[in-house]
């Protein structure tokens, strides 16, 4: 039997592309550890985008009075810009981080859904703790300027909760698999509390005490964001699954051989006995 014929330049030169563009693609997406630094810094930016919005659009409505103090935002802005945000740099790496494709540096900040999130998210936020407000102011109920901060604290919480992950839902990640953050949650909400009930914050901030009735609902209310998010995710996933299936379903049989196989089988082919 002859020995097969060499194999030709062409065939060499294009499975050394085909390597080098694998190799290529896996460099873009770095290690693990760059990947998980990826994922935390775009969930800070996420967060802060989405939380900043949501405050543009608490403003006055027709007759109202301004509904939240120069002071109340600026405290707002500290105790959720700062322990929950920082927290979120503590969250593990996705399970399928490393095979997402990679960000393409000219690639829009806002892409991949970020900006619609930071929209919508934000409008949801405003409406849940204005129609709050407006009621309460409404009837004539004193509380309304209180009611109105802690549902948009509360709001802001179950946000950072809720954007953990791009894709699977917090409830299946579990509270405590980011102690750090479920401890920064807690932290901020004992400070809003204290805001609320401790006289001499009561002054500095101009808030009153809830009663329990009011308190319950503002944490109702603030979480409506948690479960509107889980809701998208829950729908995202619906659609990833369905454009999958339907590609997997026009594509043919994948081959069995690798390339340098069939490489050689062509050759041999060539050759004949």
């Amino acid at each position: 039997m002859r020995k097969p014929l060499p194999v030709p330049a062409s065939w060499q030169e294009a499975e050394l592309k085909a390597e080098l563009q694998s190799g290529d693609d896996q460099k873009s997406r770095g290690t693990p550890d760059d990947s998980r630094r990826s994922q935390a810094a775009s969930l800070h930016s996420q967060f802060i985008a989405t939380t900043n919005s949501g405050e543009i659009w608490v403003g006055p409505l027709v007759g109202m009075p301004l509904p939240l103090l120069p002071l109340q935002i600026l405290w707002v802005n500290l105790v959720t810009d700062g322990l929950p945000a920082l927290a979120l740099g503590a969250e593990p790496a996705e399970r399928d981080i490393m095979r997402r494709p990679p960000y393409h540096p000219s690639e829009n900040v806002f892409g991949r859904g970020l900006g619609r999130h930071i929209l919508w998210v934000g409008i949801l936020m405003a409406l849940v703790a204005l129609g709050t407000g407006h009621w309460y102011w409404s009837t004539g109920n004193t509380t309304w300027q209180t009611m109105v901060f802690m549902v948009v604290i509360i709001s802001q919480l179950s946000h950072v909760l809720a954007i953990r992950s791009w894709h699977e839902s917090t409830l299946r990640i579990g509270l405590l698999s980011n102690k750090p953050l479920l401890g920064a949650v807690a932290l901020t909400l004992l400070l809003q509390l204290a805001v609320v009930y401790v006289p001499l914050l009561q002054r500095v901030f101009k808030t009153v005490p809830l009663s329990a009735a009011d308190l319950a609902l503002s944490l109702a209310l603030g979480s409506m964001v948690f479960w509107a998010v889980e809701l998208e995710k829950w729908f995202l996933r619906s659609i990833r699954r369905r454009s999958v299936d339907t590609q997997s379903s026009q594509q043919p049989a994948p081959d069995s051989q690798s390339a340098s196989e069939r490489i050689a089988t062509r050759s041999a082919k060539l050759v004949g006995p």
